[in-house]
């Protein structure tokens, strides 16, 4: 028997007295999932992969599994032994990082609290990872969605004449945002995924749009995503209110962010404001490729 493995792990809370129905329980909760995983190999992607595809759990069944698993987990990190063989060091370093990624899958909010819109770090981390392996059409929506703080009708009006890949600079028209024009800046890691766009689409289509999709396909992408995330409600806004808040929280400048969220501003000439940034477009460049809240999340360092 693996020292590592699902009966070694029994065995202990048995000799922990834990009462037969405790041991039954987390037998029946761990043994479906080890049915489709490996006992000592398992991923946070595992993880998730298992999670979404139990979209009927209740939140207290939900969380419940993640207590369950996250005991094991424990257990599982306090066992493993450092190799003797210095070859052996980034296989066991790699499985303790995954242990510990596990164990911070955000639960779900039972507790009646006022609705959140905003996702974590945390939580957005695990959206972006999610759907980078699952759905890259789903990904390319999330990505933009929160790295540019886009409205879904922004985003599927944006024409591919607005991304200027050679000054890496978002122009979103006063056409397409029905509100306040505004432009942004973005990092390179952000051309290569919209380059990926245009060739994605490119292949399907010959609009002009970067994304020749309806408001529709949007919110039905996202929503495929929402059992990861609970507490809130996974949609186009809740990206866009996941981008104002962080910024809100890292430039402590109302006026910069109402400019970048593309928000009317009372007392102010928006037109006069946005002939000052575009003749001086360094405070906008800063925040977006300087202060940027993904520079914060696991994903962008990957």
């Amino acid at each position: 028997m693996s020292s590592l493995s699902l009966e070694a792990f029994l065995d202990g809370k048995t000799q922990r007295n834990r009462s037969v129905q405790t041991i039954q329980t987390y037998q029946s909760i761990l043994g479906e999932f080890f049915k489709g995983y490996d006992v000592n190999t398992f991923i946070v992607d595992d993880v998730e992969d298992y999670l979404l595809s139990k979209k009927g759990w209740s939140p207290s069944t939900f969380n419940y599994f993640l207590i369950v698993l996250g005991n094991y987990t424990r257990w599982q990190y306090d066992h493993l032994k450092l190799p003797d063989d210095p070859n052996a060091f980034y296989s066991y370093y790699r499985r303790v990082e995954e242990l510990r990624k596990i164990q911070r899958i955000p639960g779900y909010t039972i507790k009646r609290e006022p609705t959140r819109k905003a996702l974590t770090l945390a939580e957005l981390d695990v959206l972006l990872r999610a759907t980078e392996r699952r759905d890259f059409q789903a990904y390319t929506f999330a990505v933009a969605l929160s790295y540019f703080g886009l409205r879904r009708g922004e985003l599927v009006n944006l024409l591919l004449s607005d991304v200027d890949f050679d000054e890496n600079k978002l122009n979103i028209r006063v056409e397409v945002t029905k509100s306040q024009p505004r432009f942004l800046f973005f990092d390179p890691c952000i051309d290569d995924l919209l380059e990926q766009t245009r060739k994605y689409y490119g292949t399907k289509s010959q609009s002009d749009r970067l994304f020749p999709v309806s408001d529709e396909t949007v919110r039905r992408h996202l929503i495929e995503f929402r059992p990861l995330l609970r507490g809130l409600k996974l949609g186009a806004h809740s990206l866009r209110y996941t981008y104002v808040t962080h910024f809100q929280n890292i430039l402590k400048n109302d006026i910069l962010l109402k400019f970048m969220s593309g928000h009317n501003i009372k007392g102010e000439n928006m037109t006069a404001l946005y002939t000052q940034y575009e003749a001086n477009p360094r405070p906008v460049k800063e925040a977006m490729l300087e202060n940027h809240y993904f520079k914060e999340l696991e994903w962008w360092g990957r």
